[in-house]
């Protein structure tokens, strides 16, 4: 065997050798280089994961803002509009009604003898009442109408575009017949009347506060009468318009 002199370079790879240690280490690298990919691949699985959960945390948190804005304008008896629901529309169709040949009703409706019911059959059968008495009211809507529970036994009634106030009491005649159909309630067959004041847009008050307070004193007037519908007299104008018609 020979054996290289003393301080002589040691014999240079051959190539045989040198391929195996490029491949060595390009398997090395590639090893770290798929450790590495799958590091990132976990943490942008993670992320995704993340990502999903508060997007559906997010959907879930707009939904509950839209019911709860819902809820906050709906009558959970009724499922009507409530006060806060029905006045956005309404001051959209005073706007729209402030000039022009059309009109726009506002109807006041109060049941008569509610409480009377509420004693006798008690309040479970009361409440049912509000939801009939509600669900004829919707039924006897056009398609550009609108009714909601005030409050109580109170439900108010739009009635836009209309041609003339002898419409409105027309349409007021039609939704009282309907309120006076017999329904059950506790076993027992009940009929429940209502009073209803008209109040006509501009006519009886041109601002929605002396608009609500026509339709409001017509429905005490019908119900003082027992005339079952009641239309309102003039009111006077507001501060506003007596200065817009002095100017």
């Amino acid at each position: 065997m020979t054996h290289p002199a003393p301080g002589a370079a040691p014999p240079a790879p051959s190539a045989a050798e040198t391929e195996d240690q490029l491949l060595a280490t390009l398997a090395t690298q590639l090893q770290a280089e798929r450790q590495q990919l799958a590091h990132l691949q976990q943490r942008s699985a993670r992320l995704r994961r993340l990502l999903d959960r508060s997007h559906d945390a997010l959907r879930g948190c707009r939904d509950e803002l839209a019911q709860a804005r819902q809820a906050a304008g709906r009558d959970a008896l009724t499922g009507l509009p409530n006060r806060r629901g029905f006045e956005p529309p309404l001051r959209r169709e005073l706007a729209r009604h402030a000039s022009g040949p059309l009109v726009l009703a506002l109807l006041f409706v109060d049941l008569d003898g509610f409480k009377a019911v509420n004693d006798r059959l008690g309040h479970a059968a009361g409440d049912e009442l509000l939801r009939i008495v509600g669900a004829r009211l919707a039924a006897g809507m056009r398609h550009s109408d609108l009714v909601c529970r005030h409050g109580g036994d109170e439900f108010v009634c739009l009635l836009p575009q209309l041609h003339s106030a002898t419409r409105a009491g027309a349409l007021a005649a039609a939704l009282l017949r309907s309120i006076a159909q017999p329904c059950v309630l506790g076993g027992q067959v009940v009929e429940v009347h209502a009073s209803i004041g008209v109040a006509i847009y501009p006519r009886d008050g041109d601002s929605l506060p002396l608009l609500m307070r026509s339709a409001d004193s017509a429905m005490y007037a019908a119900k003082a009468r027992r005339s079952g519908i009641a239309m309102a007299p003039a009111a006077p104008a507001s501060p506003a318009a007596c200065a817009a018609t002095a100017s």
